[in-house]
């Protein structure tokens, strides 16, 4: 695999943790004006849970990737996965 080939992984990962983080913040949103807690809170609940499994995908595929690349660097793969804070 090239440099290429880990930047476009990365940037799929970026995009989905990015849809994870907006879609918890907007069942958080709706959690505190929604009369239904129970409801909200699942909804809260459910998207942590997805971008939990995404992170736990991207580590995966960083730890094996370094097995088939010696100069792969799992920490640098990792930063590039993460969506930018966007502070509002």
């Amino acid at each position: 695999m090239t440099k290429k080939h880990f930047e476009l992984i990365a940037a799929v990962l970026k995009k989905h943790l990015a849809y994870c983080d907006e879609q918890a913040g907007r069942a958080a949103a709706d959690f505190l004006k929604d009369s239904d807690i129970t409801t909200s809170r699942a909804a809260v609940t459910r998207w942590n849970e997805r971008e939990k499994a995404v992170q736990a995908v991207t580590a995966s595929l960083a730890a094996e990737f370094e097995t088939v690349n010696p100069h792969f660097s799992q920490s640098r793969f990792l930063k590039a996965c993460q969506p930018e804070v966007v502070e509002g």
